[in-house]
């Protein structure tokens, strides 16, 4: 028979656990007025602590102890303000199969070169990384969608024909444009391939010896795939919009009649930031810019100086040189000699495109006025991994590859529902997205979800518990999805599975698209050797899984909406105790963690 029994002791309350581990603190109130969200439950295996200070656990002899750090609030709670895990009783904090970061390290952002340098270390390759460039909220009001019949076909264009476009030209600036010379080299209904003059080379065997300069066939290859595969895009994600915006006189345009190039998409490939060396592996790959919906305003200043860079129309720029990556010499720019296009960039181009259809459907549309960059980046990174099969991507270049690794290794860095600016620590934004996204997406339908997140008219947290109602008729709150990702980062999968605890190792349905092709969503070991990142100071030392913290240590600072996992050690008896700090920040919240055993370490 189950006991619950607890005491309390001036400000300290104990709680104890006889039986299979059923929680049963659901009496107590401390929990329940901490948010106005609904709370994830306690169950066998796992206990949210609350403003309770110590927990006592029975039956676990020989389980895993892990404790969470979260922080459910929209403010930084620095190291100081962190609770403390006092002591451990009855448990081995040692372990030969386990490794945790001890408590002598920070754990805080790292600069651009060496966050670029470790992650390259963890992916075994270059890691690549977007710039998303989203100008501001859309101040038109809305008016009719009716397209012109005048609009400009792509038989009105001809290859080899000239014209100068805005180009950001360094991405460590928030404006920084000069026009550049391009030429048309690819063409069709779908979409016109721009190329800049300075990254343009005839002949294959000549670009064998300049890894910046693309060919035509570079730029046919991916004119012939954007063609292919925009289509299932806008199926799942929506149709981009077809408005330009005049911001001065609260008015939205026909861009069939104002753009030069009408309502098709055009892809400008050049050196994006001037920064290609041969060395060089890391770096923009793409970005869309919003300012090219707007009508160009050359007198524009402050924060609506932008528009005078618009190139009014639908436009995203690749980088030149990641055309012609190898992702088989790591490290460096080798075209492969096939006259086709690298995988990285065939991803980044309909990642690209997601952030086009995104302003239109959320903005332009939806008319909302905060479109959260952690959000439109999830969108972007869904597209890539739902595509990946039809693509043809390899295992080494698809987005899961490029992302967890980092993720596993720095995902304290970035909150859940966080955007880091800065471009040397936006990378780690981009893989907690993804990392989130990937688990909801896998949790909640596959591509319905998606669909139903992309095409509805809100952002981020809002538009994904809608989507989830919308798909699966469940409401979820956002602190029951923070807390349940949590749990897939720290149960392995046969533990998981054995109890019913969220895992990203699930596929999803697949489901057939209008035009024929079948799409779902495959299982995500995060545990996998697939995954591997290094220590800090023994790069020769791997480990799998997200990386897990001593229980002494702790992060500078416990970003929001984001969490520190902590591993405290193996059960030596059969009864626990931890003895926590008080609670400082009503934001922070323990989570206590039970399961079989496991090692982290790559022998």
């Amino acid at each position: 028979m189950r006991k619950f029994l607890f005491t309390l002791v001036l400000v300290m309350v104990s709680f104890s656990f006889t039986g299979c581990l059923q929680f049963l603190l659901s009496m107590m109130s401390s929990d329940e007025n901490e948010s106005s969200q609904t709370d994830l439950g306690n169950s066998d295996w796992y206990y949210n602590l609350g403003d309770n200070t110590s927990v006592t656990i029975d039956n676990v002899r020989d389980k895993e102890i892990i404790f969470v750090k979260f922080n459910n609030s929209n403010n930084v709670i620095q190291r100081s303000d962190q609770r403390i895990l006092y002591y451990p009783n009855g448990i081995d904090t040692s372990s030969d199969k386990i490794e945790s970061y001890d408590g002598s390290k920070s754990y805080s952002y790292r600069s651009l070169s060496d966050a670029a340098d470790k992650a390259a270390v963890v992916a075994q390759g270059p890691i690549h990384f977007e710039h998303n460039e989203n100008y501001g909220p859309v101040y038109a009001a809305p008016s009719s969608r009716a397209v012109s019949t005048d609009s400009v076909n792509y038989t009105d264009f001809t290859k080899g024909k000239s014209h100068n476009f805005w180009a950001d030209t360094d991405i460590s600036s928030s404006i920084s444009y000069e026009q550049k010379a391009f030429t048309l080299r690819a063409g069709n209904s779908s979409c016109l391939v721009w190329v800049a003059d300075d990254c343009y080379m005839e002949g294959e065997v000549a670009a064998l010896s300049s890894g910046s300069k693309v060919t035509t066939a570079i730029a046919e290859s991916i004119a012939d795939t954007f063609a292919k595969h925009c289509g299932f895009e806008r199926e799942v994600f929506g149709t981009e919009s077809s408005m330009m915006i005049d911001e001065k006189n609260y008015a939205n345009i026909d861009m069939a009649s104002k753009s030069a190039t009408g309502t098709l998409v055009n892809i400008l490939l050049y050196d994006i930031g001037n920064d290609y060396s041969s060395s060089n592996a890391s770096g923009v790959i793409g970005y869309f810019s919003s300012k090219d919906y707007y009508e160009l305003r050359p007198s524009a200043t402050g924060n609506t100086e932008p528009l005078r860079y618009s190139n009014e129309g639908k436009f995203f720029y690749i980088d030149a040189p990641f055309c012609n990556y190898d992702s088989s010499a790591t490290g460096s720019y080798k075209f492969g000699g096939t006259g086709g296009v690298s995988q990285t960039v065939i991803s980044t181009l309909f990642h690209e495109f997601q952030h086009m259809i995104n302003f239109g459907n959320k903005v332009i549309e939806g008319g909302v006025s905060d479109n959260p960059s952690w959000h439109n980046e999830m969108l972007s990174m869904l597209a890539e991994d739902l595509m990946a099969q039809q693509l043809g991507l390899d295992a080494k270049e698809n987005v899961a590859a490029n992302r967890i690794p980092l993720f596993n290794r720095a995902y304290y860095n970035s909150g859940l529902t966080e955007y880091l600016k800065d471009t040397g620590k936006s990378i780690y934004s981009y893989s907690t997205a993804y990392a989130f996204g990937a688990w909801i997406a896998r949790e909640y339908g596959g591509p319905a979800f998606i669909e139903n997140m992309s095409k509805n008219a809100k952002t981020g947290m809002d538009s994904i518990t809608d989507a989830i109602y919308a798909t699966t008729g469940e409401s979820v709150s956002p602190l029951v999805l923070y807390k349940k990702f949590i749990q897939a980062c720290v149960y392995r999968n046969t533990f998981a599975q054995i109890y019913g605890y969220p895992t990203l190792y699930k596929k999803t349905d697949s489901r057939k698209f209008a035009d024929g092709i079948s799409a779902g969503l495959g299982r995500i070991d995060i545990f996998s050797s697939d995954y591997k990142y290094p220590y800090y100071d023994r790069s020769s030392d791997y480990y799998t899984g997200p990386c897990l913290i001593s229980y002494n240590a702790a992060a500078d600072e416990l970003r929001p909406h984001g969490f520190t996992i902590h591993y405290v050690g193996r059960a030596t008896s059969d009864t626990v105790v931890l003895e926590f700090s008080q609670r400082q920040s009503s934001g922070e919240q323990i989570m206590i963690y039970v399961q079989d055993s496991f090692k982290n370490k790559i022998n």
